[in-house]
């Protein structure tokens, strides 16, 4: 697949985003089954940037 899209794992997980010969590839969002969000650019299915952003609001604020 190319293009933007969305993918659902049976785990729970999300992603929402670019996508580049069937990887994560570009701009998105994946949502960890514990509503943790990881909001950077992914590199061939790879974290990519300068740094991880894990948003743990839901956990932090036990939501």
């Amino acid at each position: 697949m190319n293009g933007t899209g969305r993918l659902e794992h049976p785990s729970g997980a999300v992603y929402e985003g670019k996508f580049k010969t069937n990887m994560f590839h570009g701009a998105g969002t994946y949502t960890f089954p514990n509503g943790a969000k990881y909001l950077r650019p992914f590199n061939e299915n790879k974290y990519h940037g300068s740094r991880f952003l894990l948003l743990l609001a839901k956990l932090a604020l036990g939501i």
